[in-house]
């Protein structure tokens, strides 16, 4: 197998180059103060002879916080969390500003250490602002502090983040009651609850599927609450709760039952 190596071209070597002083030429390739046109001219071509390319964030670091470039920290998933990140990133960009996304993956046994060890090398890019979606550990947190004190912007999104930034937080009991509320106007009033993992009285879209129930005299059956799990695990949950059912039960449920799976 051909190995091949290519030196790095230095600003020293433009400098030897372009027969000025390696000063001169850092002035010239980063249009910081005053510098001839003729010294200008030749650090230019000396810098375009030798293949040499600008280290972004080293500009970004010299030239201050780049107020143009926004960090996103999404909370992905399979689905809804991931079109919210894309929305927000489409309109960001139809606003004119440079979306940088950043995640890490989900299935990691050091998810809290990486997870902190990105946030510190985002914040170190100092961009204008981060955007946070994610459900962050308290090292983030820090992270995402310490960014603020630096001047920076932190907007979170969705989980309602525990730091001083401006948020936009989902009213998840309001989602639920809207679609309950849905179904319960058309005419349904034999509605299950699904959760997205474990059993929770005390969960906010019960909550508000509960409230929507109460307004309407709908009675809710402790037995149509249902335990759920990501993905295919919750769609197989919730086909063997079914059909361990009573036949004439199963059958009542599985037509007139309208299942709500909210996270």
């Amino acid at each position: 197998m051909l190995k091949t190596t290519r030196k790095t071209v230095t600003l020293r070597d433009v400098a030897a180059l372009a027969s000025i002083d390696k000063a001169l030429a850092s002035r010239a390739l980063n249009g910081k103060g005053y510098i001839s046109p003729q010294t200008l001219d030749a650090a230019l071509k000396a810098a375009q002879e030798l293949g040499l390319q600008p280290d972004l964030n080293a500009q970004n670091l010299a030239q201050g916080r780049n107020h143009k470039v926004i960090a996103l920290l999404p909370a992905n998933d399979l689905g809804v969390l991931t079109q919210k990140a894309f929305f927000i990133e489409h309109r960001l960009d139809e606003m004119d500003f440079e979306v940088q996304m950043h995640n890490v993956p989900r299935w990691v046994n050091n998810f809290e250490e990486r997870q902190v060890a990105l946030v510190n090398k985002v914040r170190r890019q100092r961009p204008g602002a981060i955007i946070a979606g994610s459900v962050l550990v308290s090292g983030v947190l820090e992270e995402l502090q310490l960014f603020t004190k630096e001047g920076g912007v932190v907007i979170g999104y969705g989980a309602k983040l525990d730091l001083e930034c401006g948020q936009v937080p989902f009213d998840c009991s309001h989602r639920a009651y809207l679609a309950t509320r849905h179904l319960l106007e058309i005419g349904h009033r034999e509605l299950g609850f699904c959760f997205h993992g474990p059993i929770q009285q005390d969960s906010v879209e019960l909550l508000g599927f509960s409230r929507a129930m109460d307004e309407f005299g709908a009675p809710i059956q402790k037995e149509w609450l249902f335990e759920g799990g990501d993905y295919e695990e919750g769609g197989a949950r919730l086909a063997a709760a079914f059909l361990s059912w009573p036949k004439n039960q199963r059958g009542c449920v599985l037509s007139t039952t309208f299942r709500l799976r909210l996270s």
